[in-house]
């Protein structure tokens, strides 16, 4: 599986304008890795994930490899993933914001949400207006 995983992940990082189907059918057969009867994820998926959202050339890659990470069942490390996604300068930041508090819900999302903005930790301008919201919709205070 490994082996497949390394391939998705090649073609999903290949820079070419015409390639853009190719990447995002590769990074959504990594984010349907989930056994099919226990919805358990492929080990490695989530980490080929965040190597596409970290280093594809694409913000359009980016953005769909960090939308995947949220939707895997492990949820501990989607929250994990998408923190780390959410604190970054792109504009993938809000994709990850957008995944916490959407796909995730209160049991660990929100949370992680909660903790960025009393700490001021997000700093891309689209996923902090994203954040503000979700923060004026919880009633946090700053």
């Amino acid at each position: 599986m490994n082996a497949v995983a390394d391939a998705l992940t090649a073609v999903a990082l290949k820079m070419d304008t015409a390639n853009f189907a190719s990447s995002m059918n590769a990074i959504f057969a990594l984010r349907r890795t989930e056994h099919p009867s226990t919805g358990t994820p492929y080990a490695n998926a989530a980490d080929r994930l965040m190597v596409i959202a970290e280093t594809a050339d694409d913000l359009r890659d980016r953005g769909m490899a960090s939308a995947s990470i949220g939707q895997f069942s492990d949820h501990a490390v989607a929250v994990n993933l998408l923190t780390r996604i959410a604190q970054w300068k792109n504009p993938v930041a809000l994709v990850a914001v957008q995944s916490l508090s959407s796909k995730l819900g209160p049991d660990g999302g929100l949370v992680a949400l909660q903790r960025m903005w009393k700490n001021g930790s997000i700093t891309n301008s689209m996923a902090l207006d994203e954040l503000r919201f979700v923060a004026v919709k919880n009633k946090w205070q700053h």
